[in-house]
This record gives structure tokens, sequence and C-alpha cells, in this order.
């Protein structure tokens, strides 16, 4: 039947009118059944979900869907594995080491003041810092390990005793770069640098963060990732890590803003905090003997 308009309606008889409505109403009743019924039985278009409560869409809409947000300070969420019975961990397994220390330097007689090492070599952190959770571990576990990436995050607390500009930096490459200056640094592919303020007039501290990639920093192709030169070996006692024959450098520190030397050559330039996240994959399962 065609839709008749308000005016329409009132020029019909008492009872079309009645019946129209009538028709209307349970016609309208039955369309909407129906299409009820076909969402819910059609697998075509997905499961059934069920329905949020009026509460419940209520609070969605004046305060937003709730999820879990990661904190890296406080309570965290448990975290549950589960493993066969024959094989608890694992073939292979990823893991994050983080270490944290803290450190001055003197004003140097040069240019520049630093700290380098190789951030695909955990011997080297083994010598280096205290144990982390975990780190001598996993080398009781398995035999292999490589570092695919290593993040540095450095923070200068600079606090001269004579005033003069200096510019914290974090470097990365294939070697170490010998006499980093404020000219060279912009020049390299994997370098950060700040100009940092004087903490001791009131200054912001500034932060610096670096991530460095074995597979980047090694080269560009993808034979770095399964070079045996990129790898190396662990014990089950201390020392628990072995060197890598193929090492990748990394460097922090300070640098003359000016270019010249540092003034009053030995005496206090600043205190820094440091901490290193490793990135490591370990393989290799060790046979169980007992």
């Amino acid at each position: 039947m065609p839709s008749l308009s308000i005016h329409q309606q009132t020029k019909l008889p008492g009872v079309l009118t009645d019946l129209y409505h009538t028709f209307f109403k349970y016609n309208a009743h039955f369309i909407n059944v129906m299409a009820r019924i076909y969402r819910r039985t059609n697998r075509k278009y997905g499961a059934l979900k069920r329905r949020r409560s009026r509460y419940g869409r209520r609070f969605v809409r004046k305060y937003g869907r709730k999820s879990f947000k990661r904190s890296g300070r406080g309570m965290q969420r448990i975290q549950r594995r589960r493993y066969p019975a024959r094989n608890p961990f694992g073939d292979k397994v990823q893991v994050k080491f983080k270490f944290t220390n803290g450190g001055s330097y003197a004003v140097p007689g040069g240019t520049f003041v630093q700290t380098t090492g190789a951030f695909n070599d955990l011997a080297q952190a083994e010598a280096a810092f205290t144990a982390c959770p975990g780190f001598t571990v996993y080398p009781t576990l398995f035999q292999n390990y490589r570092v695919t990436g290593l993040k540095i995050r450095f923070t200068p607390i600079y606090n001269p005793a004579s005033a003069y500009a200096a510019t914290g930096f974090i470097c990365g490459g294939d070697g170490i770069l010998t006499t980093p200056s404020i000219s060279n640094l912009p020049e390299q592919r994997w370098a950060v640098y700040k100009n940092l303020n004087n903490w001791g007039t009131g200054g912001a501290v500034k932060s610096l963060g670096l991530y460095l990639s074995t597979v980047k920093v090694g080269g560009a192709d993808r034979s770095v990732a399964i070079d045996d030169n990129y790898t190396s070996t662990t014990n089950t006692s201390a020392p628990y890590y072995n060197a890598v024959p193929q090492q990748l450098g990394f460097q922090y520190g300070l640098v003359a803003t000016n270019g010249s030397n540092f003034v009053s050559s030995g005496s206090h330039l600043c205190d820094y905090m440091v901490s290193f996240t490793y990135y490591v994959t370990f393989w290799g399962r060790r046979s169980i003997t007992s």
C-alpha cells in the first residue's frame, strides 16, 4: 500500500484509517522481527555478539573502553607461559636484559670525554655490570646467543666547575669514532646529540636515547642476521658469555660545543646515569643429564 501523508489520512473514512494504521503497525513490527532473526542466525556475518547492558553502554559512552596500559614502574601484569613437559622454556627464546649504571666525568685535557664498548657482545656486559634477573640463568639452558639490538639511555647531569658549553652524544657503528667532535658527530649514520644545560645554575637535565640494531648497523643485507660471526656461545658457570667475533661499537660522552679544548683539566665536569637494554636471542638447548 502506498504511503499516505497526514493530510491524506485525515480525508479517509474512519474504518479505512484504522485498517491502514493497523496494517502499517504490524507490518513494521514483522519486518523488524525478521531482520533481527536474520542477523542472529546468518553465520555469514560472523558470530553473535553479546549485548552490552544499559549500564555498560552508558559507561562506555562516558568513560570510553578500558584497556591495559603497560607501565615501566610499579605493579605489572602477571606473565604466564605454558611449556611441554619435556621441553621447558622452548627451543628458542627472546629476552631483554636491562642494566643501569652511574658515574662521573672529569674535565679532559682535550675536546671530548667518552665511554666505549661493543653493543652486540654480552661478555663485555658481564664484566661491566652486576647480573640482572635471568642474566646468569639462560646460559645454563641454552648454548648460543645473539644480540639483536641495544637501546642506550644516557642522562648527563651537567654541573661543571667552570662555565663552558658542552654537548652530550651517543654514537654507534661498525667501529669506534676515535675523535668525536661537534663537527663529525652530525655526519654519523647512527648518532644523537644534544646541547646540555648547566644543572648547577638551574638548567633542565636532558636525556639522550638511541637504539642500535645489529642487522642495520652491521650491514644492509640479510647476511648479518644469519652470520655466525655475530653470535657466540655460553657457559654454565662464570664467565657465562663468550666474546662475539665480529663486534659492533657504541660510545657515549661529552664534547666541547665550541670545538676547543676544555679548560680547568681534571676538575669536575658532570655526573651521569646510563641504562642499557639488550635484546637477546638464545637457542640450542642443553641436554638434560639428570
